[in-house]
């Protein structure tokens, strides 16, 4: 009987720390401001994150970040960049880090929650998000979806990853294309 009770106790146990990993909102911020003495000259509107990039430059996030914040720094008002989001790829490969073309990415669904910028505009896209700066500087509030609400749109994957950080975004790029809403040009 003791057994039996060991195996259900361990059973409940992590089931309970795997449905509380699922709705966590509270993890820290992978994104974060380029202080000035670490911009290099070839850096244009670009941030850091905590963790080094994978091997084809895509950027750590994880789910359930919140109230996070970044600064760009350098950039060009009236064009038009892109945070790409490729999280797309996890409901396609498991290994996303064995994928080294993105071309013909079907839309996705998008790790970030919700985004807003000071001192510029943005809108999320089928490939990210796309910011119009207006100025030199701007600021980047974001929060990024639950492990829950991500899976909820791609409820067959297994595994779930949800505790765990994913090179899942590419840092600023300069878009070349133009966005008519945002009212922004296109990149040279």
């Amino acid at each position: 009987l003791t057994g039996v009770f060991l195996r259900f106790w361990l059973v409940s146990a992590a089931s309970a720390s795997f449905i509380r990993e699922r709705y966590r909102a509270d993890r820290g911020c992978s994104l974060s401001t380029i202080t000035s003495d670490d911009i290099s000259s070839e850096q244009f509107c670009a941030f850091e994150t905590a963790d080094a990039a994978d091997k084809y430059g895509r950027l750590h996030l994880q789910f359930g970040e919140s109230g996070c914040q970044f600064r760009l720094s350098r950039c060009m008002p009236g064009f038009c960049y892109i945070i790409r989001d490729f999280s797309t790829l996890l409901s396609r490969d498991l290994n996303i880090t064995a994928l080294e073309n993105f071309e013909n990415v079907p839309p996705n669904t998008g790790v970030f929650k919700n985004a807003s910028i000071e001192g510029g505009s943005l809108r999320f896209s089928r490939g990210g998000v796309v910011i119009a700066p207006e100025e030199q500087e701007v600021v980047i509030n974001y929060s990024t979806k639950t492990c829950a609400e991500y899976y909820a749109e791609h409820g067959r994957e297994f595994p779930q990853i949800c505790n765990a950080k994913i090179g899942i975004i590419s840092n600023v790029q300069l878009l070349f294309e133009a966005v008519e809403d945002l009212n922004c040009k296109a990149g040279l």
